[in-house]
């Protein structure tokens, strides 16, 4: 397991972890909430320690995005831009794939990267004004919430066509073993932020919506596409971060 979540590390962030193995990494996709967890936390504690000794919430707004990047290395966004000019284009089938392959941005791309941002920006500057344990307590269970959408995702969506990285990994999101491993995770983790001082409400408001963004995107891609790739597996993600931020600040 632990060679596993390792591998998954590996393949998820920027973090040094040293292991690149395949198929070790999507035998233990059902950990990716941990991984999110390890990601919310490095990025949360930081944070904290900026709005402990007084700095502007904007100004820590804007490190989160800078630390953000450098944990995940933006491949999360990468994704988010692909499938974005996918759907601007309103395209299916075959067309729609070499769309999402093409290497230039289309302007709906980089409109969508903006608007994360600035989701992304006036959220955590909103939340900034909560005590310090419930405001890193809401930054990991937002990052939780975004890496479990992409398990789910992959559980709901179609296969690659053809042998692509992310087809492992979504074999092992239908398996019902690693389903079953992937809620429990969750449901300890939820456990453990309520009780570092989040309201249960608007967790369980969150984890609602990271899954109805699930299930819209897998809809989505089926219907465009026919399968679900690493591209769509990252639409999710941003998609769902932004969302449970918005979801965070506003309850």
């Amino acid at each position: 397991m632990l060679r596993e979540l390792v591998a998954l590390l590996s393949f998820l962030t920027r973090l040094p972890a040293g292991r690149h193995e395949l198929m070790e990494a999507a035998s233990g996709f059902y950990m990716v909430p941990i991984v999110g967890a390890i990601e919310g936390l490095l990025i949360a504690l930081p944070l904290a320690a900026l709005l402990k000794i007084g700095v502007d919430p904007l100004l820590v707004a804007s490190v989160y995005l800078i630390l953000y990047v450098a944990v995940t290395g933006g491949m999360h966004v990468d994704g988010l831009a692909d499938y974005v000019d996918v759907v601007a284009s309103q395209r299916r089938g075959l067309d729609a794939v070499k769309i999402m392959k093409d290497p230039c941005r289309g302007s709906f791309a980089l409109l969508a990267i903006v608007l994360i941002a600035v989701i992304s920006l006036a959220s955590v500057a909103s939340m900034a004004a909560l005590p310090l344990y419930a405001f890193i307590a809401t930054m990991t269970m937002t990052h939780v919430i975004a890496a479990e959408s992409m398990f789910v995702t992959a559980g709901l969506g179609g296969e690659e066509p053809y042998n692509g990285l992310a087809r492992y990994f979504l074999k092992e999101a239908r398996k019902p073993s690693t389903i079953s491993r992937s809620l429990a995770i969750i449901v300890v983790v939820t456990a453990a932020v309520a009780i570092a001082g989040q309201r249960l409400i608007s967790i369980l408001v969150a984890i609602a919506m990271g899954f109805l963004v699930s299930y819209v995107v897998a809809v989505d891609a089926k219907r465009r596409l026919g399968f679900v790739n690493g591209d769509i597996l990252g639409f999710t993600y941003e998609i769902s971060r932004a969302a449970c931020l918005l979801v965070f600040a506003l309850i």
